[in-house]
């Protein structure tokens, strides 16, 4: 990969990132008042578990880890029961975030096996930043 094709992967995976995050952010913050069901249910177990009943964490539909964020969150920073739903919306954008820097690090490593694999069979290869883009693409509207 040569310099110029770096430096526009990086440019396009520094767009995607914007504006994942600002789509993210735009829409916790929309909706940081409101709650369904679910939210109410893991702040409970979460609650139960930093509150010594650790067998409440452990079920059969609902996320224990998810359950254990939404607990620990509520219990370090100790909002108001108005802050509690912003809270937790802000701790699913920081989830976001970190999915999104998960999916970066597989792309990023795709692609270069994927030059890496060209490389050998002595092909021309397309574009890497068109990987990127339809990558990218694909993650956010998931």
């Amino acid at each position: 990969m040569t310099d110029c094709e770096t430096r526009y992967n990086f440019r396009s995976r520094l767009a995607f990132w914007v504006l994942g995050a600002s789509l993210a952010f735009s829409q916790a913050w929309i909706s940081r008042l409101d709650a369904d069901d679910n939210a109410v249910t893991y702040l409970d177990i979460g609650r139960y578990f930093f509150h010594g009943h650790y067998s409440a964490i452990i079920n059969g539909f609902w996320s224990p880890i998810y359950s254990f964020l939404c607990g620990s969150t509520i219990t370090v920073l100790r909002p108001s029961m108005y802050w509690e739903y912003p809270v937790v919306h802000g701790l699913v954008f920081v989830i976001f975030l970190f999915t999104m820097a998960c999916f970066d690090y597989f792309l990023r490593q795709l692609v270069e096996f994927r030059a890496d694999v060209e490389r050998e069979r002595e092909r021309p290869s397309e574009s890497n930043w068109v990987w990127v883009t339809i990558g990218y693409t694909i993650f956010l509207l998931s």
